[in-house]
C-alpha cells in the first residue's frame, strides 16, 4: 500500500523481497484525508496479520487517541456553530457506559482480536507504562475531559456573546484547567508505582513470547495492582518452572509469604513451669490436599510429625493431655502421645454439624484423643461428660467453646495450659503463634448443611 506520492505505507519487506527477486510489485494507491485517517487505515490494513501482545496495545491505543480526538473536534464543530448550552443534552450514566462499551468493541473489531482478551492487555500495558489501571486512567480521562469542557464552554461563551461586546468579561472570568495544568500538578512516581511498572513489563514479554497465557495475564494483572510484589514473585516462579501455572505460582508465593510473615519460633520448653492439664491441637501437615485453596498451609504454618514429636512438653508428673486429632492424623497422633511420655485413655468426638470434604467419608467430626502421665486423678462422676460433643464448626481450625468449660468444670483447681493456642483464655496459659489477645472464644448456632 502505498501513498499517491510514491511513499511506502504498508508492506516494506514484501516489497523489498519483490524486488530482489526482480518481480513488479502489484501497488495500492490510497489517499487520506489528513494523518488520522493514514492511523487508522494502516492499522485496517494490518488486521489480519499474526501479532503479539504489545503490537496489539500499540494499536489499541492508537486507535482510542485516533477516536478521542475526533470526538473532540466533533464537539469543537458543534460549539462553532452556535449551539446553545440549553440545546445540548448531556449523555446520562446508561449512555455513557454504552459509548464506552461500543469503542471498545470497535477497537477490538478493528484490530482482530477478541475484547476480552484485549481488556487483559490493555491492562497490562496501562499499567506498565503509567503503574495505574484502566479504571484509575478512566478517572484521570474523565477529569481531563471536564477540564476541557470548561474550555469548549469558555470558547462557546466567546462565540455568542460576541456580539454584545462582553467577549472581554466573560473569558476574564471563565476558569479553564487544562491538562497542561493537570499534569504539572501530578505528584511524583512512588515506589510502589515503579514496581508494577516493572512487574507489567515483565508480564508484556511474557504475554509477548507466550510464556504465560492470556488467562495468566488477567491473574496477574489483578494481582499487580494490590500487591505488584506478589506478583514479581510469582513471576520469578513461572521462569524458573515453566509448567507451573500462574495460579499455582501467586498461590504458592501467597503461601510462603503468610508462613514467614506469622512464623515464630516455638520453644522446647514453656518457661512458666509445669502443668496439671494440657489441651493441644497440633498443626498437623498434610501431604495431599484437593486444591490449593483448601490446603491447610494457607491458614497457618504447619509442622511435621518430627517436629512435633520432638517438643519437650511442659507436664507436670501427673498430667492429663487433651490431644484434638483429626481422622487421617490418629495414627501420627498416638505416635506424639507415646513420644511425649503419655499413654493412650479415651477419646470424644466432635460432631461439627456441617458437612466437610475427604477421600473416604466428608468429614463431619473431630477426635479429641485423652492420654494420661503418672497417675492423675479422673473427673467426678457427676462431672463426667458425654462422648459426643456438638457444636457447630465455624471458622478454619477453631475448636467449640464448650470444651474449655467442660476441662475447667472436671478440674477446677488444676493448673492448665493450651499449646498451640489461637486465643488466650481467663484460667488458662496461652502458648502459640496464632495467639490473638483480642479474641474471644464463642459457639454460634448451627443449620446443618450438606
Amino acid at each position: 500500500m502505498i501513498k499517491d506520492d510514491n511513499t511506502i505505507v504498508s508492506g516494506h519487506r514484501r516489497w523489498l523481497a519483490l524486488k530482489e527477486l526482480g518481480i513488479k510489485a502489484q501497488c495500492r494507491v490510497m489517499t487520506f484525508n489528513d494523518e488520522l485517517d493514514e492511523k487508522e487505515s494502516l492499522i485496517e490494513f494490518n488486521k489480519q496479520r499474526v501479532k503479539n501482545a504489545s503490537q496489539f496495545f500499540n494499536e489499541d491505543k492508537t486507535l482510542r487517541e485516533i477516536y478521542s480526538i475526533r470526538a473532540r473536534d466533533r464537539r469543537l464543530a458543534t460549539l462553532k456553530q452556535n449551539v446553545d448550552v440549553k440545546d445540548t443534552v448531556p449523555l446520562n450514566l446508561a449512555e455513557r457506559v454504552k459509548e464506552k462499551g461500543d469503542t471498545r468493541d470497535k477497537v477490538a473489531d478493528a484490530i482482530g482480536i477478541n475484547r476480552n482478551k484485549l481488556d487483559t492487555i490493555r491492562e497490562i500495558g496501562e499499567l506498565s507504562e503509567s503503574g495505574k489501571s484502566v479504571a484509575e486512567k478512566a478517572k484521570e480521562e474523565k477529569e481531563t475531559e471536564k477540564a476541557e469542557s470548561i474550555a469548549f464552554e469558555k470558547q462557546k461563551i466567546v462565540v455568542i456573546d460576541d456580539e454584545d461586546e462582553t467577549e472581554s468579561i466573560k473569558v476574564h472570568d471563565a476558569k479553564v484547567i487544562t491538562p497542561e495544568v493537570k499534569k504539572a500538578e501530578v505528584a511524583p512516581i512512588d515506589k510502589v508505582t515503579e514496581l508494577k511498572k516493572e512487574v507489567a513489563k515483565e508480564v508484556m514479554k511474557k504475554l509477548d513470547d507466550e510464556s504465560i497465557s492470556i488467562n495468566g495475564a488477567r491473574q496477574l494483572a489483578k494481582v499487580i495492582q494490590s500487591s505488584p510484589e506478589v506478583a514479581k514473585k510469582a513471576i520469578d516462579m513461572v521462569v524458573a518452572k515453566p509448567n507451573m501455572s500462574v495460579e499455582k505460582a501467586l498461590t504458592d508465593v501467597r503461601r510462603e509469604m503468610k508462613r514467614e510473615e506469622i512464623k515464630t519460633t516455638i520453644p522446647n520448653t514453656v518457661t512458666n513451669g509445669l502443668y496439671d492439664i494440657i489441651l493441644c491441637d497440633p498443626p498437623w501437615r498434610y501431604e495431599h490436599v484437593k486444591t490449593n485453596s483448601r490446603a491447610i498451609e494457607n491458614q497457618y504454618p504447619t509442622m511435621s510429625l518430627d517436629e512435633i514429636k520432638a517438643l519437650n512438653v511442659p507436664a507436670e508428673e501427673n498430667c492429663i493431655l487433651y490431644m484434638w486429632a483429626t481422622s487421617p492424623k490418629l495414627k501420627e497422633a498416638m505416635e506424639v502421645i507415646e513420644a511425649w511420655g503419655f499413654d493412650y485413655r479415651s477419646s470424644a468426638v466432635w460432631d461439627k454439624e456441617k458437612i466437610g470434604m475427604g477421600y473416604w467419608f466428608r468429614g463431619q467430626h473431630e477426635l479429641l484423643l485423652v492420654a494420661v502421665k503418672g497417675k492423675p486423678s479422673t473427673p467426678p462422676e457427676d462431672k463426667r461428660y458425654s462422648s459426643v460433643i456438638r457444636s457447630c464448626r465455624t471458622e478454619h481450625s477453631k475448636k467449640p467453646e464448650i470444651v474449655y468449660e467442660m476441662i475447667e468444670s472436671m478440674f477446677p483447681y488444676k493448673k492448665r495450659i493450651e499449646m498451640f493456642a489461637r486465643n488466650t483464655r481467663y484460667g488458662w496459659e496461652s502458648w502459640g503463634n496464632q495467639v490473638n489477645i483480642d479474641s474471644q472464644i464463642s459457639d454460634v448456632p448451627c443449620t446443618n448443611s450438606s
